[in-house]
């Protein structure tokens, strides 16, 4: 990101928090070589929108809703152990029409490509922005327990999935009242996996891509990283109970009722 935003406040303080979850998420063993990728939409016109354009690309797809919108993107090939030392960081400013995406960078700087998850983030911010939901941010990992738990359960559909993770500890219903969405294993990159996920996140902020990962959105990149966290220890323990031979009973249909009128949340997916 270099000298691209020095002196706005906000562009600043979104860098620092998506290198934060960055650092989090490499430490993990979520990140694998340049897996995993964050972006964040922006306040409206910030400097870094007055910055030059050094480079174009046009959306095979195209998404009116945010036309004009300014993201903070991880970059195409960057490790996330990159991003937590600052580097790895872009600014993407989306076409009026939504057509196309415009890469910027201060003068001299070379302009890094988004990642190649940038087709499903869009089509999940252009859902945030026209639905006037709060969440800003999108962070996409490779939480393992999670993965495996679409292995064990891939049968059983999303419904089923929720209702697994929510019994395995209190937090999950508590954090995810709504559930957790399920994306049948589609082609990474592509804009059947990013309408596959917005049709996941319509009502829910977490959704698991079966086989592959995990995304989740958040007013900021540390809230949808909660989600993430809080998901996977259910997941490690319901792994963990059917490695030590235990199919676990979990919380019942009572004490998760209970949980959802003690802190106000629905108890329906």
């Amino acid at each position: 990101m270099g000298r691209a935003g020095s002196d706005d406040g906000d562009l600043q303080r979104t860098a620092a928090a998506a290198m934060r979850v960055a650092g989090i998420l490499s430490a993990r063993g979520w990140a694998e070589g340049s897996a995993g990728n964050i972006t964040v939409r922006l306040a409206a016109a910030p400097p870094a929108d007055r910055l030059p354009v050094v480079a174009t690309q046009s959306l095979a797809e195209h998404v009116p809703g945010i036309g004009g919108a300014v993201f903070l993107s991880s970059a195409t090939g960057t490790r996330m152990g990159d991003i937590a030392e600052g580097r790895g960081l872009c600014i993407v400013r989306v076409s009026g029409d939504g057509n196309s995406l415009e890469i910027r960078a201060a003068e001299g700087e070379p302009g890094l490509a988004p990642t190649s998850e940038f087709p499903s983030h869009l089509r999940i911010h252009e859902l945030l922005a026209m639905t006037g939901r709060p969440e800003r941010a999108v962070v996409h990992t490779h939480p393992t327990e999670l993965i495996a738990l679409t292995h064990v359960l891939r049968e059983n559909g999303g419904a089923d999935m929720s209702r697994v993770l929510w019994s395995m500890h209190p937090e999950v219903k508590v954090f995810l009242p709504e559930g957790i969405g399920l994306v049948p294993y589609t082609l990474p990159g592509s804009f059947a996996l990013a309408r596959g996920t917005v049709e996941a996140l319509r009502d829910r902020r977490l959704a698991l891509w079966e086989m592959h990962g995990a995304v989740a959105v958040g007013v900021g990149p540390a809230a949808a990283f909660d989600l993430l966290d809080v998901a996977n220890k259910a997941a490690r323990l319901y792994l963990l109970c059917r490695a030590a031979g235990v199919t676990p009973r979990g919380l019942d249909d009572a004490a998760l009722t209970d949980l959802a009128r003690a802190f106000g949340k629905r108890d329906d997916p």
